[in-house]
């Protein structure tokens, strides 16, 4: 029945359909170590009387890979960096009960005169 034929089938010189190939990309981190800069009133804080900076890391970061990260991305001279984790905190949302995940947290201190802009 060609009422239900499409006009290019019927032709013959149709194409067969290409199936389009999902491509599946790993996302790749430029910068595995540090994920996101900490902006609090603390940090703001301390950008003033220590010329010191926060920043998320991940957990298995070093305080030389986290030293290095820093210098390369934000051209920076680094004196020196203070580490420390942060425990999960308990949340409760009527009966049910989570956890809100921990992070491990870097206070980065810089040379004087040097500046990070998180604009």
């Amino acid at each position: 029945m060609k009422l239900f034929q499409s006009s290019t089938a019927a032709d013959g010189n149709a194409k067969p359909a290409q199936k389009l190939q999902e491509k599946h990309t790993v996302f790749k981190y430029i910068h595995p170590n540090v994920i996101r800069p900490h902006v609090t009133e603390k940090t703001t804080a301390a950008k003033d009387w220590g010329n010191a900076y926060g920043f998320i890391v991940r957990s298995n970061a070093t305080k030389p890979s986290i030293k290095s990260e820093i210098e390369k991305m934000y051209k920076v001279n680094v004196t020196h960096i203070n580490v420390a984790r942060m425990p999960r905190k308990a949340r409760r949302l009527g009966k049910s009960h989570g956890y809100v995940s921990g992070y491990k947290k870097a206070l980065v201190y810089l040379k004087k005169g040097d500046t990070i802009s998180f604009a």
